[in-house]
């Protein structure tokens, strides 16, 4: 079990992720240009939310739940992908590998997205 700024998660040394924490500004515009797409697994909270904007203003696809997205005009499949349950989430990376061409339609629907909200 990898241990972070309080966060236990069972199993994250073994799959590929790496769990940063808090990130400085300077760095950030070089890990989203990196970055294929962002997961946001929220389950709960309030108000719109600040990480799936930034994600969608750089660019970048964005998969997450339906709390994760409220307050934003997305289509799942168009602008963002949504998931019902965070167990969904691993899926939806598998069927995206490979499917450049869906990638590039959800990339170029951000922008306009952020420009909306």
């Amino acid at each position: 079990m990898l241990q972070l700024e309080n966060c236990q998660i069972d199993g994250l040394e073994r799959s590929g992720l790496i769990q940063l924490g808090r990130v400085p500004a300077d760095a950030l515009a070089a890990l989203y240009s990196l970055a294929v797409f962002v997961v946001v697994p929220l389950l709960s909270g309030t108000g719109t939310s600040l990480k799936v904007i930034e994600a969608m203003g750089y660019g970048k696809v964005v998969i997450g739940t339906g709390i994760a997205f409220r307050g934003i005009p997305v289509s799942d499949g168009v602008e963002a992908i949504v998931v019902d349950r965070v167990e969904q989430i691993a899926d939806k990376i598998n069927g995206l590998r490979g499917n450049c061409a869906g990638l590039a339609e959800n990339r170029s629907a951000c922008p306009e997205t952020c420009r909306q909200v």
